[in-house]
């Protein structure tokens, strides 16, 4: 991982500790997002940074990370998982693994994707499900897909111009995509498959890409 790769955690249904833990082992620094630090209070994993309006960490909740720093963010037109993102934004992380977004109302499931939009443009940031992973693709991207994974697309934002896929089992060449749900249900035939598309697109392409 790189050196400025971080780990933001938030108070949802967090991945098996297979996929969680090296996270927390390789990360800089580990951000709780609000009552994220009660999560890593119970799995005794200390946090550098607790950030949030702090109404789901309350005082015995922070004591739990005494070297952390606390930071209260009260405004509420962004959500938590923003205030977080835009933070480690400020702060020089390039790369940032976010766990604990499933679960939950709906509405902040939805939210969780709409987070990736609102984030940084130059924050590189990877979702980790108990069932997949979930980030935002540059054009010309080589993904970290093995062959015979699920790999998922949407469009979010905008739509996807010139869309190509290579090494997968529907290919598609100079496509346009919108949201929809015809991204659903790929599948790579070789490994690391290629994704390009034209960097002059109204929309960012999220891929998934399933264990």
């Amino acid at each position: 991982m790189s050196e400025q790769r971080w780990l933001i955690a938030a108070a949802g249904e967090w991945p098996n500790p297979v996929i969680w833990r090296p996270l927390a082992e390789a990360a800089l620094h580990i951000i709780a997002v609000d009552g994220g630090a009660a999560e890593l209070a119970l799995n005794k994993v200390a946090a550098t940074v607790v950030i949030g309006d702090l109404d789901s960490a309350d005082s015995d909740v922070i004591a739990c990370h005494p070297g952390a720093r606390v930071i209260e963010v009260c405004e509420q037109v962004n959500s938590d998982l923003v205030k977080a993102l835009n933070w480690c934004g400020e702060a020089g992380a390039s790369e940032v693994d976010v766990i604990g977004v499933a679960s939950g109302r709906t509405d902040h499931i939805l939210g969780t994707f709409a987070a990736l939009l609102e984030a940084p443009a130059e924050l590189a940031v990877k979702l980790h499900f108990e069932d997949c992973t979930a980030t935002l693709l540059d054009p010309g991207a080589i993904i970290e897909a093995r062959n015979g994974q699920q790999v998922s697309l949407f469009a979010l934002g905008g739509d996807i111009e010139e869309l190509n896929l290579c090494g997968f089992e529907y290919e598609v060449e100079s496509e346009r995509l919108s949201f929809s749900t015809r991204g659903l249900h790929n599948r790579a035939t070789v490994d690391n498959p290629e994704i390009s598309f034209s960097s002059n697109s109204s929309g960012r392409l999220l891929v998934m890409i399933f264990y």
